[in-house]
């Protein structure tokens, strides 16, 4: 049975039983595989995560995107079950979906882990004692107050908005910090690089381009544009049908 993702549902499951379960879109079909050692947490877990920006990025940009498009669903119950075997099932199950692809599902990582039982040194333990007894002040209060009541997210104040323009707006990166920069952008396979080919209106092969960025360089013409006609929103552009290799 599938549950609407709302933050103001009750629990969609009442089992306390370890399983693995999937929060899934079903606009696009992309899911989110996960296991818990007690599956009736998890809905307030997430809820949780998504309402303070604790989850993956990705994942939480796409709820907060549309959020009545998700729901959650039980995928497999296993009483009684060890750490081991919930994790060797929900590897089973991501293996299955292909949920660690960005095409296919929101989990970051392809191999199932759990925090569960993890130690920590000496010097974590002193950092979360040194934590004891901060007091918030009040325009920190008042801050979190906002952050909880809003359910995008976090939300910025007029006055942090303007720190933080100051604080960055004028700032030149290094060479160094350009080259990570350029290294990291090249490391990805976004729209921005991936190979795009030319094709005539009749849809002829014409050329090849390494990315939409070169592209633009040869034509002059618009990016964008020639993005949107390898993702299918427009019919051509520049006089030419585009599409990625």
């Amino acid at each position: 049975m599938a549950y609407t993702f709302h933050k103001f549902l009750p629990q969609p499951f009442v089992s306390k039983n370890p399983g693995i379960y999937a929060i899934v879109n079903r606009d696009n079909g992309k899911l989110y595989i996960g296991s818990a050692a007690v599956l009736a947490h998890r809905w307030s877990c997430h809820r949780h995560d998504f309402f303070r920006n604790r989850q993956n990025p990705y994942f939480a940009r796409a709820f907060r995107k549309s959020p009545e498009s998700f729901y959650f669903e039980l995928i497999e119950e296993l009483p009684g079950a060890s750490k081991e075997t919930r994790l060797s099932r929900e590897q089973f199950w991501m293996d299955f979906y292909k949920s660690y692809t960005p095409s296919s599902g929101y989990n970051t990582c392809p191999i199932a882990r759990s925090c569960e039982g993890v130690k920590h040194g000496p010097e974590f333990s002193a950092m979360l004692s040194a934590r004891k007894g901060r007091k918030w002040s009040e325009e920190t209060k008042a801050h979190f107050r906002l952050v909880r009541v809003t359910p995008r997210g976090w939300h910025w104040t007029d006055e942090q908005k303007a720190a933080q323009s100051k604080r960055i707006k004028g700032k030149k990166w290094s060479e160094k910090q350009r080259e990570k920069y350029n290294a990291w952008v090249a490391s990805k396979p976004t729209h921005w690089n991936k190979r795009i080919v030319q094709l005539s209106m009749d849809g002829d092969f014409i050329r090849e381009f390494p990315s939409i960025k070169e592209a633009e360089s040869y034509f002059g013409g618009k990016r964008s544009n020639i993005y949107s006609v390898c993702k299918g929103k427009r019919p051509h552009c520049l006089g030419f049908k585009w599409k990625y290799v």
